[in-house]
């Protein structure tokens, strides 16, 4: 057995590790510009929450770091009490520093440093308290590494590994460390990131109430569809804040109905306004399924009846650029990067500017197989803000295909429960819809083949939730949950998408009457089997309700279908639906 010291130290429990002091060392003249933001006139910025977050670090700092600098832990005790006092309701700094001086902690070296704060002219702009917020907030999750370094290098020298079987033990306690660790960042992300209403914080009240009143009154978040009754299914289209899934087999159309879906906001949604005045908006496009090429290839089915071999690159560069409306192409354009090839992007190829662009662009980025994890979705989207691009909406291909922040080695079932929630929480974070797809289980794969060789129509309709695979959470989490498939017109070469809902968490109030139509099938275009035919633009609805024919047993409801899955008769969308 490896040698292990008597005095050895065990690894401290995440709940112990949490309660330790934040190890940081703050120069002083980031302690002064702290200072300077809660002394300063307000300028809109300081938030509750960004004062308490200052509060909480500054509370838990480790002061062994400042006991040789008695005016650096002056400078920690002014930013402590002021920002208590801000909390407290006492935002004015001459209050504050006038009962700061009737505190027995009070010293001339405090005085002193208050005084300079109080009469500095200077201000602390915008980017800049961010700046230092961000940091806050970072510091917050991760200063526990400092305080561990010690503690895991002395866990790590106690293990003898000149012995014989050392190195498997001390394998198993690095692992042990790693996972603990992994587990303290889940954690920490989750609170981090925290939203929150709270009727003891007016100010969280007042950001509730504003960003849902504009979320319902304004049309911004909310994003249409070319397809008119794909909308109302939506109802009334892909909001912020939610997680949409749909669910297929192999070869459903589910790659399909994602990539059109972002296509289609670009399109369709030309007065979206940014949630940051300044900003692009645009659609983040994340596939690890497709390659880069295929993508391509794709918008391209999904554009034009012909081939993209039947012309020339200057021909379809100009043709791709005027469907699109692409204008201004780098940064500002539909982008695509495959990460494993290094082939260039689709600003390179369609570098011919027109007019008339929409306001969203498209970002289109390829990972390989499980390369990324949910928590590189948030650096994803901040990197696109730092080129000026703000993120509305997450169109992510497909769920299985994306590491969670903290992956669970051989258990597909738990892996796959926190990467729904993890994908939920990006949706409400960065209050954007997240749309994606997700594989039916082997019994809904049996359900719909069997019905498909016993000539039903709607065959999508024979499997439920619990043919969703993997995990239960797919479905307990989404907000919007569909089954999507390909199917023919009875009796006809008519190919349609079919899309049937399994659960709608929210129905427009507008369209509450429509509540209970949950399926569609809308045609791909005769000369196009890959091209949904857009309505939105014509007077006629062109989704039906039901591909079965008119014989009557067809029609018949079965006994033990549930409501949401019964049969609705064969007709078109009343065109006042």
């Amino acid at each position: 057995m490896p040698k292990v010291k008597k005095n050895s130290k065990s690894l401290p429990a995440i709940n112990e590790i949490n309660m330790m002091k934040i190890s940081v060392f703050f120069r002083k003249n980031i302690l002064k510009s702290i200072l300077k933001i809660l002394t300063m006139e307000h300028g809109g910025f300081r938030t509750y929450k960004s004062v308490k977050n200052i509060n909480r670090l500054f509370a838990n700092l480790d002061m062994n770091k400042y006991k040789s600098n008695p005016e650096l832990e002056a400078y920690i005790w002014c930013i402590s009490f002021m920002s208590k006092q801000w909390l407290d309701g006492i935002v004015s700094p001459e209050i504050a520093f006038e009962l700061m001086k009737k505190d027995p902690n009070y010293t001339n070296v405090i005085g002193d440093i208050m005084v300079a704060s109080l009469n500095d002219k200077n201000i602390i702009t915008p980017p800049e308290a961010k700046a230092i917020f961000d940091m806050v907030s970072e510091y917050l999750q991760y200063g526990f590494l400092d305080t561990l370094k010690e503690e895991y290098i002395s866990l790590l020298e106690d293990i003898d590994t000149t012995e014989p079987g050392s190195h498997k033990q001390l394998l198993d306690r690095i692992l042990k460390i790693s996972q603990s660790v992994l587990d303290i960042k889940y954690n920490t992300n989750m609170v981090g990131n925290k939203v929150e209403f709270s009727t003891a914080d007016m100010d969280s009240v007042k950001d509730a109430i504003s960003t849902t009143l504009r979320s319902l009154t304004s049309g911004t978040g909310i994003y249409k569809t070319g397809i008119r009754r794909l909308n109302t299914l939506l109802s009334p289209g892909y909001m912020d804040g939610r997680l949409y899934v749909f669910a297929g087999l192999p070869g459903s159309y589910k790659s399909g109905i994602l990539l059109k879906s972002a296509l289609d906001i670009r399109k369709y949604n030309p007065n979206h306004k940014p949630k940051t005045p300044g900003m692009k908006p645009c659609v983040l496009y994340i596939t690890m399924e497709n390659t880069f090429t295929e993508t391509i290839e794709r918008i391209w089915q999904m554009t034009f009846d012909d081939p993209m071999t039947n012309y020339s690159e200057s021909e379809a560069i100009e043709m791709i650029s005027k469907e699109l409306g692409i204008g201004r192409i780098y940064n500002d354009a539909a982008i695509v990067k495959d990460l494993d090839s290094g082939e260039t992007s689709l600003a390179d190829i369609l570098d011919k500017p027109n007019v008339d662009e929409p306001n969203i662009e498209i970002i289109i980025q390829y990972y390989p197989y499980r390369s990324i994890n949910t928590d590189d979705l948030y650096t994803i989207i901040n990197d696109l803000r730092d080129e000026n691009l703000e993120v509305c909406v997450f169109v992510f291909d497909y769920i299985k295909r994306i590491e969670p922040a903290n992956p669970i080695q051989d258990n597909e079932r738990l892996e796959l429960d926190r990467i729904c929630n993890e994908l939920k929480a990006l949706a409400v974070i960065q209050n954007i819809p997240v749309i994606t797809a997700h594989q039916l289980n082997r019994l809904g794969a049996s359900a719909i083949d069997a019905a498909v060789r016993a000539g039903k129509h709607d065959v999508i309709k024979e499997s439920g939730r619990e043919n969703i695979g993997g995990a239960w959470s797919v479905v307990e989490v989404s907000d919007f949950l569909a089954i999507i498939g390909i199917e023919y017109k009875a009796g006809t070469d008519e190919k349609f998408c079919t899309i049937n809902v399994l659960k709608r968490r929210r129905i427009d109030s507008s369209e509450a009457e429509f509540a209970k139509y949950t399926y569609l099938a809308h045609p791909f275009s005769p000369t196009n089997p890959f091209k949904l035919i857009d309505d939105m633009n014509l007077d006629k609805v062109l989704s039906l309700q039901s591909l079965a024919s008119d014989i009557p047993q067809l029609t018949v409801e079965k006994t033990n279908a549930t409501k949401r899955l019964q049969t609705i008769e064969p007709s078109d969308f009343d065109e006042n639906y």
